[in-house]
């Protein structure tokens, strides 16, 4: 199937996600929290568009299709939105609006079956999406003028019961500091890589597979030195294919977590985790993923942590034609190089909601509660909703209107903050 695509430029929105702070009130400055505040809402916007783009066009499947013979898909791809945002820093303070266009112009190619291997009994694709992010601010009350190059690449190697897939995404990009994180107010740019690697081999019914996957993040040298991390994790996964769409697994995960540029290994951890779940088709009208985690964890300065439960759960609800809900549920520990060393803890929901009006206007709007609990003792609590029109002038070109409002209360007074952001725009796919 293909992706919703992306075009034009029209509007105003008041669109933000949750987003977390890592501050203490006493100890560390309130920038820190609007440095996090900016990485989880690029992060959550860019996960957004991923779940409209699945409820428009159904579940992609990974496959590489039954022809044997070579084929060529270009895809020229345009994204646009102009966006108001009355708190642009995310913070209870010195409070400041912007007005921003977002460009995001790309193009996905495809090539099947590049190679005759085995009389073509192993079928192939390479897909690349090669773009840039592109932000003007016209209010400039934070500097938000950047460019963001970014590439992808793909490759999937399938011979029926064996699957291989490599991809590799590369990405320069930026999040926003102030000049008492670095030394001047603006962007604090950065290099992200993300590799995985994954062999699947299948018995009929039962299978395993095997994966590696490695996360990085280089900051510049004006930023907080302990922001830089390399994430390394093996996976083995046995499985049992209960129906041909319907799968239940259990799953193994080692892994490093490193600081790269701190001054001290202290910090760097080893963990494991063990998960139970399914996915695939759960029940009649219910899709998705859902597992169950227990972790633990040792790091370089000796102290372990042992037993912590994890959650999470992706599922879609087709309640009919014309309804469609997403269910996103998440407990567990994450990492926080913004303020301490560790693991601090995290609940949560959020529902979206998305009901065809006709054949070409489409309403969406979610609620989603986040409550982060740092090993620092400060607790946050956040509130956020949306309501937004998509509205085809064909499969691969539509126009998008939206409002958001987040609250959220938290023990550090410089924590909390409010916001609405308003967002016009469009996508188009050539």
């Amino acid at each position: 199937m293909k992706r919703t695509a992306v075009l034009l430029i029209l509007g105003i929105l008041l669109f933000s996600n949750y987003s977390f702070v890592f501050a203490q009130e006493n100890t560390y400055p309130k920038d820190e929290a609007i440095l996090a505040a900016f990485k989880e809402e690029a992060m959550q916007e860019a996960f957004q568009e991923i779940e409209m783009s699945a409820l428009l066009d159904g579940i992609e499947k990974e496959g590489v299709g039954q022809s044997s013979e070579l084929s060529f898909e270009s895809h020229p791809y345009f994204e646009s939105d102009l966006i108001y945002n009355d708190n642009i820093w995310h913070v209870a303070d010195d409070v400041k609006d912007d007005l921003y266009l977002y460009l995001n112009p790309g193009v996905k190619l495809a090539l099947s079956n590049i190679l005759e291997l085995y009389s073509n009994k192993l079928r192939q694709k390479l897909e690349f999406d090669l773009g840039a992010k592109i932000t003007h601010s016209f209010y400039e009350s934070v500097a938000l003028n950047n460019e963001s190059p970014y590439g992808r690449l793909t490759y999937i190697l399938d011979g029926g019961k064996n699957k291989l897939r490599l991809s590799n995404e590369f990405i320069k990009g930026y999040d926003l500091s102030s000049e008492l994180v670095s030394d001047t107010e603006g962007l604090s740019s950065f290099y992200g890589n993300t590799t995985a690697l994954s062999w699947e081999h299948s018995f009929n019914r039962l299978g395993f597979s095997l994966g590696y996957e490695r996360i990085a993040r280089e900051y510049a040298k004006d930023f907080k030195i302990s922001n830089s991390y390399e994430d390394n994790v093996g996976i083995i996964t046995g499985f049992l294919n209960v129906t041909p769409k319907t799968r239940i697994f259990i799953e193994y995960n080692l892994g490093r977590y490193e600081y790269t540029k701190a001054l001290t290994d202290a910090n760097d951890y080893d963990y494991n985790i063990i998960w139970l779940g399914a996915n695939g088709r759960l029940t009649k009208k219910i899709f998705g993923l859902a597992k169950f985690g227990y972790q633990n964890y040792e790091y370089a300065n000796g102290v372990t942590k042992d037993g912590m439960i994890t959650v999470k759960a992706d599922l879609e609800y087709r309640q009919s034609l014309r309804n469609t809900f997403l269910l996103n549920l998440s407990i567990g520990d994450t990492s926080t190089g913004y303020v301490d060393y560790g693991m601090d803890r995290q609940y949560s929901a959020k529902l979206t909601f998305m009901r065809e009006l006709n054949r070409k206007l489409f309403f969406n709007g979610f609620l989603s509660y986040v409550k982060d609990d740092y090993k620092s003792s400060q607790v946050d609590n956040t509130f956020s909703y949306s309501l937004g029109l998509n509205y085809f002038f064909r499969k691969t070109m539509k126009m998008k209107l939206s409002y958001e409002y987040g609250d959220r209360s938290s023990t550090s007074r410089v924590s909390e903050y409010k916001y609405s952001k308003y967002l016009l725009g469009a996508e188009l796919e050539f």
